[in-house]
């Protein structure tokens, strides 16, 4: 279960717009700025939904290349885009969905502590191959699953 930050909701009148890969409440329309991961190098924007009252939010994802050289369950080990890619290639998308975002952001209700539904990569970014700066990868702006 993700905390649930009332020490910054209790002080900001707005719902947040999105949240972070920690559960971080953002207030900002989405950026790559605001990935809290400075050493990113792919960052997806997911819609996913609470397992219990189904309300949606819109939630940050990133991989970076240590995620490859540490073994850390929080970080996927593939760049996002070769498991997109696979997923995408795969002739049984209903077994799986290509990521997981956990526990959605806290909301009160019993759903804080189950596992989210992953519905959608909204918006894919990648680190520019030369120079400075992210670009928008569209064709993996994708459907993950259905509710139930």
């Amino acid at each position: 279960m993700l905390a649930d930050y009332s020490d910054i909701r209790s002080r900001i009148k707005d719902e947040p717009l999105w949240w972070d890969s920690d559960g971080v409440p953002r207030y900002d329309r989405f950026t790559t700025d605001l990935c809290p991961n400075i050493y990113a190098h792919e960052i997806i924007l997911m819609e996913i939904s609470c397992q219990d009252c189904r309300q949606r939010f819109l939630v940050e994802m990133n991989w970076d290349i240590m995620a490859t050289v540490f073994n850390n369950p929080r970080r996927h080990s593939e760049r996002f885009s070769t498991v997109v890619h696979k997923w995408l290639k795969a002739k049984d998308k209903d077994r799986w969905p290509p990521f997981h975002y956990g526990d959605p952001p806290r909301h009160g209700c019993v759903g804080d502590t189950m596992n989210c539904y992953d519905l959608r990569i909204v918006e894919f970014w990648k680190r520019k191959e030369k120079g400075w700066g992210w670009e928008r990868v569209t064709k993996y702006e994708i459907e993950l699953e259905k509710e139930e």
